[in-house]
């Protein structure tokens, strides 16, 4: 098991795919480091579109009561202002991701700048997106009204 892990996202909404990549990274990791978007990277996430991007601090006490509950006193809950930067900086052994290729490339992009600086490389812990019976389960089909 690894001492600490690192799971971001814009987590708005939260939802039951969310939930999955952590109860998958909380089997691998002791304490597992939880970064929140910021409301200004979040929201480039919508641009240009109908989509709302739930408030930093919706997102946040979702996550927060969702911890609490299932994986008390083995969390911490930052704000993410530049991903790349953020993952410099962490300290941890394990990086978490969802298996999408654009987040599967910026962990790789992570751990490159990483190497080029001396630091460790994360071991990153892909988790099989969930599925529904409409097909993926993700937050943009959330506020997209696809699904629920």
């Amino acid at each position: 098991m690894y001492k600490k892990g690192v799971y971001a996202g814009t987590f708005g909404p939260l939802h039951e795919g969310h939930k999955e990549v952590i109860r998958q990274a909380m089997k691998v990791v002791r304490h597992l480091t939880i970064g929140i978007m910021d409301t200004h990277i979040a929201r480039k996430k919508t641009k240009g579109t109908n989509q709302r991007m739930p408030s930093y601090g919706k997102r946040y006490l979702a996550v927060k009561a969702f911890m609490k509950d299932e994986f008390p006193n083995r969390y911490d809950i930052t704000t993410v202002f530049d991903g790349i930067k953020d993952g410099m900086d962490f300290d941890g052994q394990v990086m978490v991701i969802s298996h999408e290729n654009s987040v599967i490339v910026r962990a790789l992009e992570i751990n490159d700048l990483r190497r080029e600086a001396g630091l460790h490389e994360f071991v990153i812990l892909v988790v099989p997106m969930v599925r529904d019976e409409d097909g993926l389960l993700s937050s943009t089909r959330i506020r997209e009204s696809e699904i629920k």
